[in-house]
């Protein structure tokens, strides 16, 4: 197996100026996100059990989806992509994104039923209602983290193919949403 060919230099300066532009966009649309949130909810229980319970699968997201599983799975299907073509790495990609869905709803299932405990180590300070609030929405958002992780598979492949707009624009449509 050939070292991947790294991409030419106008391509290159164009996927640096899609991804600058992308991040620049999710900064601002999160400081919108985060000035609506304060503007609706301000300093209220809601937006504390909210805050509370995103946290816990917004950091399954940045271990998982963000974290060394899509390092190693762009690593892995760019060298297949290369050396054994588009059919072989997109059944690498059909393989990885079945075990993770798998792996994902087990983890899904195991958060939704450990909601309490997770919720009560995370906040021990929680009145009972705020703690109660927290654990419903814990157990709505969730789901998230599955949904999270299979989207940056498809983005990772979509890097390793040259296409950069749309992956990189995924934090500005997380934020807008």
């Amino acid at each position: 197996m050939s070292p991947p060919r790294p991409p030419p230099p106008r391509a290159f300066r164009r996927g640096a100026m899609i991804a600058g532009l992308a991040v620049l966009l999710s900064r601002v649309f999160g400081l919108l996100r985060e000035q609506t949130f304060a503007y609706f909810f301000g300093a209220s229980r809601e937006y504390d059990a909210f805050l509370t319970a995103f946290r816990i699968p917004n950091l399954l997201r940045d271990l998982l989806a963000e974290g060394a599983l899509s390092t190693a799975f762009v690593s892995c299907f760019v060298g297949v992509l290369q050396s054994d073509g588009k059919a072989r790495a997109y059944q690498l990609a059909n393989r990885v994104s079945s075990a993770l869905a798998l792996l994902l709803l087990v983890l899904v299932s195991v958060g939704i039923a450990a909601a309490p405990l997770l919720c009560a180590a995370m906040a021990p300070g929680f009145d009972p209602d705020k703690l109660a609030l927290c654990i419903k929405l814990t157990r709505l958002m969730f789901p998230f983290i599955l949904l999270v992780a299979l989207a940056a598979v498809a983005m990772g492949m979509l890097n390793a193919e040259g296409s950069f707009a749309v992956p990189q624009s995924a934090s500005t449509f997380f934020n807008v949403v």
